[in-house]
């Protein structure tokens, strides 16, 4: 027989629920501007992607110039890593960077190489991937480096609509470049975009879709982390959903997480905008060789136009494994982000007025990449504050 006392003191005990953590409201407060023409700053051409060592210094991908910038605490230039070529440690098109461990990966898919370095020393290439009997048309190099010596390939190039596919896999590979696994499926239906309206090499256009609701990944700096986001614009006002999936470094689901929201209408001047822009850059490249009205008509029936705005414009991870995810803008000139742990619980919103957007984060430092007045790229960097 059990003690009086014991079913006293079940009956009695009260257990408070856990109380939902609520997100929380962050803004970012300027700190100081990379790449501005102070002294001593570096100048930037196109910036392809960021990346930030655990010391706190950011590389910067400089695609056009073939080199990865080192930038210290200051905002000052500390070291230039390779120069643009084919030989060992030089590149073509950094595009990618991330960590393993202390070594810096940067992906070059025009060398179809990733290079690694050591305190800006060059330590070696991966040597390649292995074509199987599933994959007989692996490209050369990976998409982005994992931690364990895996890395993630997508096969986008190699399964595309031109060809009559609509899905590109998302693959593992183990440390010898050999496929092991499916991470997924990604819809590529709404991705390329391919436009002729003449017989010459310049009277056509080719390149992603402006406006896809494709899916869009990311992979953390150090490689810990893979997130998927499935993103269908709606097909009326009716609430919607999108989905976000992380993957661990293995390929195992850590979390899969839908999300309603209320579909926005897709706002027409932005198609126009659009057209009008690919139209100047035409007559500017071929002047008195493009006919506008025929290239306006074959680009504004080659682009997927939705009734309503993807749910999720971009994807990235930062140093901390947060994810952030940018929303649809609330105003002109306005960004809205929210910010997920790796648990896929929402920490935060963060809203920036202006077009510096942001593409690296360390605790609660943040650098974000804008261009200046003569469309020159710049870096701001933030300190996140709630």
């Amino acid at each position: 027989m059990r003690p009086v006392w014991m079913f006293l003191a079940l009956c009695c005990l009260h257990v408070t629920p856990a109380q939902p953590q609520v997100p929380r409201a962050w803004r970012l407060v300027e700190v100081s501007r990379i790449g501005d023409g102070s002294p001593g700053e570096p100048a930037f051409t196109a910036i392809a992607s960021l990346a930030v060592s655990q010391a706190g210094r950011l590389h910067v991908a400089q695609p056009m110039d073939g080199a990865i910038l080192t930038i210290d605490s200051s905002g000052r230039l500390e070291e230039r890593i390779g120069r643009r070529g084919q030989g060992p440690g030089e590149f073509m098109q950094p595009i990618r960077m991330g960590w393993l461990a202390d070594t810096l990966w940067v992906s070059d898919p025009q060398n179809a190489r990733v290079s690694f370095f050591v305190d800006g020393t060059f330590a070696g290439n991966t040597t390649g991937l292995v074509e199987t009997e599933e994959y007989p048309f692996v490209p050369s190099s990976p998409s982005a480096m994992l931690r364990g010596g895996r890395s993630l390939v997508w096969l986008r190039y190699m399964y595309n609509v031109s060809e009559g596919l609509r899905w590109a896999p998302l693959l593992l590979a183990d440390r010898d470049g050999l496929i092991v696994d499916t991470i997924a499926e990604l819809s590529v239906a709404h991705s390329n975009l391919r436009v002729q309206f003449g017989n010459t090499a310049l009277s056509g256009i080719t390149g992603p879709q402006p406006f896809s609701d494709d899916p869009i990944w990311a992979v953390a700096p150090d490689g810990s982390l893979i997130v998927v986001v499935e993103r269908p614009a709606a097909w009326n006002r009716r609430v919607a959903s999108f989905t976000v999936t992380a993957y661990s470094d293995a390929g195992r689901v850590l979390f899969r997480q839908s999300e309603t929201y209320n579909p926005v209408r897709s706002e027409k001047e932005q198609l126009t905008e659009y057209i009008d822009s690919e139209v100047r850059r035409l007559e500017q490249a071929a002047p008195g060789q493009i006919r506008p009205s025929a290239a306006r008509s074959a680009i504004e029936k080659g682009v997927w136009w939705p009734s309503y705005k993807p749910p999720v414009q971009s994807v990235w991870v930062d140093n901390d494994g947060r994810i952030w995810l940018r929303r649809d803008d609330p105003l002109p000139g306005q960004q809205a982000w929210e910010v997920w742990d790796r648990a896929g619980r929402r920490l935060g919103n963060v809203e920036i007025d202006g077009p510096a957007t942001p593409r690296a984060a360390k605790g609660s430092s943040v650098w974000s990449v804008t261009l200046d007045d003569l469309g020159v790229p710049l870096i701001v960097a933030y300190n996140m504050v709630a």
